[in-house]
């Protein structure tokens, strides 16, 4: 609160009356009271002769306004900018006028341009940025961070705009062409009748939602390509949850369903320096075959149908690399 110090001028004490006196007061707190972001210091009534000046009265107006006596509906919500918090509106906006609001000007501006504003606080996410291999496009663009966090208040976890999926997906319901690839329409794939497990956790149990040192803004190492050497790091983020015996192993009974008896099929596709990798014949979303199997299979510029049929104890494909192949597991 503003406290006002009332300086009253006079050469006799009581030549200015007590209500000509009371009526200044009540019409400078009115205008105070109209202009609730330009309080001043002082009031001053003046009297004849300037030569005494004496401190009468100190008063401490109750009525100061705060930003959320307009804005509280700003961070109303459960999940709360800290920087919002206990009036902290100066820590990300400056005034460029002494009066607010003021028709037909902005009298509020951010204190530092975008994204910059946001790495005065968050800065381990700067370096990330502008130092890892990856980063999530959408954070350069328009509205920068913004885009998927309520800079005040949010109902959702880490201040985000919508619910993970949701809001993952109102980029991702189009195919996006970069520099280097096509990314697929990922909300038309997860329409499909199988689902990879590792989506129930949300987009971020396999991507990182600023930039990764990984390919694709991965948790974990996934090589690019249909080829890489068949080693457990190249495929780190698979083996985060799948049995890297499926790899490793030329013969199991357990590390993968892919086998014949306990001829590990997936071994003898994936061995070698030049391995196939997993997106020959698995979409990671999503897919109407079961195991996420591919209806095709891309190479170089050909496309052909992997034909691939399930059954209780195996199944069998026939796609243009070999002829019509079965697999049973007992």
């Amino acid at each position: 609160m503003e406290k006002i110090v009332i300086f009253i001028l006079f050469s006799q004490f009581f030549l200015l009356p007590f209500g000509s006196f009371n009526s200044k007061i009540q019409t400078r707190h009115a205008e105070l009271d109209s202009a609730s972001h330009n309080v001043k210091s002082y009031i001053e009534i003046a009297s004849v002769n300037p030569s005494f000046a004496i401190t009468l009265f100190d008063f401490t107006f109750s009525d100061e306004k705060k930003c959320t006596d307009c804005h509280s509906a700003l961070i109303e919500k459960e999940t709360k900018h800290p920087a919002a918090l206990d009036d902290g509106c100066t820590n990300c906006h400056q005034s460029n006028d002494s009066i607010h609001p003021k028709t037909g000007s902005k009298t509020f501006t951010l204190s530092d341009k975008m994204p910059d504003l946001c790495f005065n606080c968050h800065d381990a996410i700067k370096t990330d940025i502008t130092t890892l291999k990856s980063v999530h496009k959408i954070i350069n663009q328009k509205k920068f961070c913004v885009n998927c966090h309520s800079p005040h208040s949010s109902s959702q976890a880490k201040l985000l705009i919508n619910e993970e999926k949701t809001l993952c997906l109102s980029c991702h319901n189009k195919t996006i062409t970069t520099s280097t690839r096509n990314i697929e329409n990922i909300k038309l794939t997860l329409s499909s009748k199988n689902i990879h497990p590792a989506l129930e956790g949300g987009c971020n149990g396999c991507h990182k939602p600023h930039a990764s040192a990984n390919n694709f803004l991965l948790n974990n190492a996934f090589p690019e390509g249909q080829y890489a050497s068949a080693k457990k790091d190249s495929f780190a983020l698979c083996f985060d949850c799948h049995d890297s015996g499926l790899l490793e192993t030329e013969k199991t009974s357990s590390a993968t369903g892919f086998r014949n008896g306990d001829k590990n099929l997936h071994f003898l596709h994936i061995n070698g320096d030049k391995g196939r990798s997993c997106i020959m014949c698995h979409n990671m979303h999503a897919s109407n075959n079961e195991h996420l199997i591919l209806d095709k299979v891309t190479f170089g510029s050909w496309s052909f149908k992997l034909n691939y049929k399930s059954t209780e104890t195996g199944g069998s494909c026939a796609p243009a690399c070999h002829g019509d192949k079965t697999y049973n597991r007992f």
